[in-house]
């Protein structure tokens, strides 16, 4: 079973399903969306369920939450709504690694155990407002540019009117932005004005994702294991990527592929044999409770 919700949120993907095991939830990157993650879904049958959490702003009419301590507290209730206490195994990939230590961080200052946190392809390091010292308004703009055009919602070169859509959004705060260039594209091209109302979301929670200040702080407990893609070059950091910093008890390993392309196909294999690795000393180890379904 993959690319299901579940009836009671929306925001809790059905990537796997399996009855009377302890699941495993992932945390996406600064999309915010877990429908990548099929086919790693699909590679964990007969093993565990897994679970990914789409943000807050991926649905229709909400509003992106504005810090990683929030998104954390929200993820947190939605997977206590699947599993109500610990231990839990949570997987972060990209953007969705800071997400997860500040999930460890609440969740143990809470009480909870974690079995492991899987941290895919993610140093820890200071994010800046806003990236590539641009305003605000070019970056959304440079967010828009790049999903309207892969989906051929638009096309260079563009007409008079998009010029006047970007010197007007020059005055606007950033939470009316997205919404004008919404409307704009929609009277003027009706007939992908569905398609627009999607991919704003898109656009807008990948905004504030990636225009959030974040300074990672204080120490973990829960054992952590990073995934280096072979493929990317982290230059001149360690070979923890910062985590050591953070945890004393961290494991690295390199696995195939880019900081992309890392959970997709072959290269998806390795990841998922050390996630299978992980899950089966646990059960090893101790018995476990069986999990509600959704």
């Amino acid at each position: 079973m993959c690319n299901i919700f579940s009836k009671k949120n929306r925001h809790i993907r059905i990537l796997n399903y399996e009855q009377h095991t302890r699941p495993l939830f992932i945390i996406p990157g600064t999309g915010g969306k877990c429908h990548s993650f099929r086919m790693l879904g699909r590679m964990f049958r007969n093993t565990c369920s897994l679970y990914g959490l789409d943000m807050m702003g991926a649905g229709r009419g909400e509003a992106p939450l504005k810090d990683i301590p929030g998104i954390a507290a929200q993820n947190i209730a939605w997977i206590r709504e699947v599993q109500p206490s610990g231990p839990y195994r949570i997987i972060g990939h990209s953007f969705g690694a800071y997400i997860l230590l500040e999930m460890i961080k609440q969740l143990e200052a809470a009480g909870d155990a974690l079995d492991f946190a899987i941290v895919l392809d993610q140093a820890l390091e200071k994010t800046f407002n806003p990236p590539l010292e641009c305003s605000e308004a070019d970056f959304m703009m440079f967010l828009a540019q790049g999903y309207f055009e892969s989906f051929k919602v638009l096309a260079q070169p563009y007409p008079e009117w998009v010029l006047e859509m970007k010197a007007h959004i020059d005055t606007l705060p950033p939470a009316e932005m997205m919404p004008y260039i919404t409307a704009c594209i929609s009277d003027r091209i009706p007939a992908v004005a569905g398609k627009v109302e999607y991919f704003s979301r898109l656009v807008n929670l990948r905004f504030y994702n990636d225009t959030m200040t974040y300074v990672p702080a204080g120490k973990i407990y829960a054992p952590v294991i990073l995934l280096r893609a072979g493929k990317n070059n982290w230059q001149g950091m360690e070979e923890t990527l910062g985590w050591s910093a953070f945890s004393d008890n961290i494991t690295v390993k390199t696995v195939p592929g880019n900081h992309y392309n890392l959970m997709r196909g072959k290269n998806a294999i390795e990841v998922v044999h050390v996630i299978k690795n992980s899950i089966a000393a646990c059960e090893r180890s101790s018995a476990f409770p069986v999990v509600p379904v959704l």
